[in-house]
């Protein structure tokens, strides 16, 4: 299994499809980089794919993972450069690149694009995190909130009962209660929940700069939700499209989980 490594991360990813394109993909939570090998018939003729494991998921490991940093969260050039070493030591230093990502890795993908938007082609963002600050992640992040979610690590009965109530409320939708569910099973899975919900915290992302980053590079940019999401609504690519001068927006009658055989037929149909 393939594996790239610099000082501040050892990434582990897949590789799909045989095209002449690089395709830079980050899964969503819970998840690994072999999400996307569901989507490999429709990207695979023209993208080679490169889906990483994104961090504290699969065999992906910071060079730091203690609670102090992870609280303090990462900054885009970090990824930025591990990407950058990442092509170059795959002979391609200085090819643009396309993004893919779902969910929480929309995250990682928009560092990609503020750090190097000249190499970016296109950027297609499946039930995307990063455009708005979901209220829950940002009550979160706060540092009292953030004590006390550690401490709910070791009190699952507790954790479970707020995520019956979350789903009850209709912040979350049944596929992702029963992701989380499972996520939030055992300590180890919940410390690994934890990390996840606190780092990635801490990135956020200006939608006016976005919005200049993506116009001024002419990069053609996709979105693709789902019009039952609860916790990324479809709201998000219409008031973001308002910025862009080209914006494609693509609805499904769907929730959360787009990572299917429709969304694979239909980028079919638009590639």
């Amino acid at each position: 299994m393939p594996f790239f490594e610099n000082n501040f991360v050892r990434l582990h990813y897949y590789q799909y499809g045989i095209g002449k394109q690089i395709l830079i993909a980050f899964h969503g939570f819970g998840m690994r980089g072999n999400q996307f090998a569901k989507l490999e018939d429709a990207l695979g003729n023209k993208y080679t794919i490169y889906s990483f494991d994104l961090f504290f998921h699969g065999q992906t490991q910071l060079s730091d993972d203690t609670v102090n940093t992870i609280r303090k969260g990462f900054d885009t050039s970090q990824i930025a450069n591990a990407i950058t070493e990442f092509l170059t030591s795959i002979n391609q230093p200085e090819s643009p690149f396309s993004l893919l990502s779902y969910s929480i890795g929309a995250k990682l993908a928009l560092a990609l694009l503020v750090q190097m938007p000249q190499r970016v082609k296109k950027a297609y963002f499946i039930a995307a995190d990063g455009f708005e600050t979901n209220t829950v992640l940002k009550i979160c992040s706060s540092r009292y909130i953030n004590n006390w979610l550690l401490k709910l690590v070791y009190h699952p009965k507790t954790l479970h009962y707020i995520l019956k109530k979350l789903y009850q409320l209709g912040y979350i939708d049944e596929a992702l209660h029963r992701i989380l569910s499972f996520e939030f099973s055992t300590q180890a899975y919940r410390m690994v929940s934890y990390k996840t919900i606190t780092y990635y915290s801490r990135l956020r992302f200006n939608k006016i700069q976005l919005a200049q980053i993506i116009n001024k590079n002419h990069i053609e940019t996709h979105f693709f939700f789902g019009k039952y999401d609860k916790l990324f609504p479809a709201g998000i690519a219409y008031r973001f499209g308002k910025l862009l001068r080209t914006p494609h927006i693509h609805i499904f009658n769907q929730g959360h989980e787009l990572i299917n055989d429709e969304l694979n037929n239909y980028l079919k149909t638009i590639l």
